[in-house]
């Protein structure tokens, strides 16, 4: 089985994930596999697996102890998108594993997005999620988690951006409706909870 294939594999799992976890298509893959992103779930990519799988393959018939192995000459065939024999040479350079590989190659691509990408500039604890956690929290708290912290929640400015609004701005004060001036960032929103709360108490 060649990576491209793989490829077409995880993209149809990648689009049930999204469905199951309550995020929109738009939704990067980096969300649902990144173990170095805030918000981390218990998901494997099934390509990453398959890359690890024939990288260490790879090694261990290069590193063979037995001669008969290690000069053999065997070919891992993976494609032509991918050879797990350049990325062997490569990781043995760079990279401890062909997984810290990948993760460096995801986050390099977070860098990329403005908006999805932008928790790596937060001063946050990392919160790593488990399977017990995902089936005992409520599906809409899963979707609002993921969803806040990759920025593709309906904000003003999100909004805006897909053409749904005309204007961007907070409805309460009329600054930029960006999703963290809506979450915690706006102070008429913030002095309305306070008072809302000291009259119920």
């Amino acid at each position: 089985m060649t990576a491209t294939t793989v490829e077409a594999i995880e993209r149809k799992l990648n689009s049930h994930l999204r469905r199951w976890l309550g995020v929109p298509p738009s939704f990067t893959a980096i969300g649902l596999y990144s173990r170095s992103s805030q918000l981390q779930l218990p998901l494997t990519s099934t390509l990453e697996e398959y890359k690890v799988s024939k990288s260490r393959l790879v090694m261990t018939l290069r590193d063979s102890k037995d001669s008969k192995i290690s000069k053999a000459g065997i070919q891992t065939r993976t494609g032509r998108k991918w050879s797990a024999r350049k990325n062997c040479s490569r990781s043995s350079r760079k990279y401890s594993s062909s997984q810290r590989h990948i993760e460096e190659q995801r986050r390099a691509k977070a860098v990329e997005l403005s908006r999805q990408g932008a928790w790596m500039k937060w001063n946050l604890p990392e919160r790593k999620t488990t399977w017990a956690e995902l089936w005992r929290i409520e599906p809409f708290r899963i979707s609002f988690m993921l969803r806040s912290v990759y920025d593709t929640l309906p904000s003003p400015s999100n909004l805006h951006q897909w053409g749904l609004i005309e204007e961007p701005s907070c409805r309460l004060c009329g600054e930029r409706g960006t999703m963290a001036h809506i979450l915690s960032g706006c102070k008429v929103g913030h002095r309305e909870d306070i008072d809302g709360s000291t009259t119920r108490s």
